[in-house]
């Protein structure tokens, strides 16, 4: 029914490959758990300076081909009615999941930095499979001369793949200068959620209001990592504040517009912006190993 009601449903694919020659020794034994072949890393560890890079252009026959690409699929549905000819109500949601793997470079060092303590560096194809949903509820009612509208946004991130973790291609003994492993955090699941209040009312003749307030709230409570993944620079934290990151945040939006035409060749407008962000984590205090080879 023209003018009465829509309905709508978009669907949409996108393939991104990044390369189709690129190679590595590692397997995935488990989504993000990136293994190497033992017998290797004894030969790697053994090698010397001289060694190394013969040892290694060797193995480059023995690599398995790996394609770090990514496919994007993401659907879309909308209504909207009419219910009168001066009130609107609509819904729409949008849901997107990307699979696949991209290429990205992890070091394998002791605090603070690799410049300081040499380090050991990998690049893997980082696992991704995550949905973003994003949903929408809209109400609008209009006169000739006011108008007002209440809507709600909401945005929910899932991560099927919370972490990383890779074998150390040069080392298979735990020292503290010397990692066996890697370990890195993926992105955490979290939410963003607001509402908005919105209006517009002539003042009389010559003059018009025009505002819109948005409270909004975010937050995310993904499991903290330990501090290190090396067993023995572990053994000197003290244990973390914490086990999830509870954190939050609480944002407040408005907006206000005040025009006027007092004579016919002159406008007025006034205009006011408030933006008010508050960040509710609670206060911790972390205690990882200082230095690169002691505590």
């Amino acid at each position: 029914s023209y003018g009465k009601f829509k309905v709508q449903f978009r669907y949409d694919e996108t393939p991104h490959t990044y390369t189709n020659t690129s190679r590595m020794l590692y397997n995935q034994t488990s989504r993000g758990v990136f293994a190497f072949p033992s017998a290797v890393r004894t030969a790697l560890q053994g090698a010397t300076s001289s060694s190394l890079a013969p040892t290694i252009n060797g193995l480059v026959p023995s690599f398995s081909f790996v394609t770090p690409s990514i496919a994007r699929k993401a659907g879309t549905g909308l209504v909207n009615v009419n219910v009168t000819p001066d009130w609107n109500i609509g819904v729409s949601f949008s849901r997107e999941n990307q699979v696949g793997s991209r290429p990205i470079a992890y070091v394998m060092n002791s605090s603070p930095s690799a410049s300081a303590s040499a380090g050991y560096g990998v690049e893997l194809p980082e696992p991704i499979d995550y949905f973003t949903n994003n949903l929408k509820v809209m109400t609008e009612y209009g006169k000739q001369n006011w108008a007002f509208q209440v809507a709600y946004l909401g945005s929910f991130f899932q991560d099927n793949i919370s972490q990383v973790r890779f074998d150390n291609p040069f080392n298979t003994t735990e020292a503290a200068s010397r990692p066996v492993t890697g370990r890195a955090a993926l992105y955490p699941d979290n939410k963003a959620q607001n509402v908005s209040f919105s209006g517009a009312a002539d003042l009389g003749k010559h003059a018009r209001l025009m505002a819109s307030v948005t409270p909004g709230w975010m937050d995310q409570n993904a499991a903290f990592l330990p501090y290190t993944s090396n067993s023995i620079l572990l053994a000197q934290t003290q244990p973390l504040p914490a086990t999830n990151a509870n954190a939050a945040r609480q944002t407040m939006a408005m907006n206000y517009t005040l025009t006027s035409r007092p004579a016919k060749n002159l406008e007025i407008t006034a205009r006011y912006r408030h933006y008010d962000y508050n960040n509710n984590d609670p206060v911790r205090e972390f205690t990882p190993v200082q230095g690169d080879v002691g505590a």
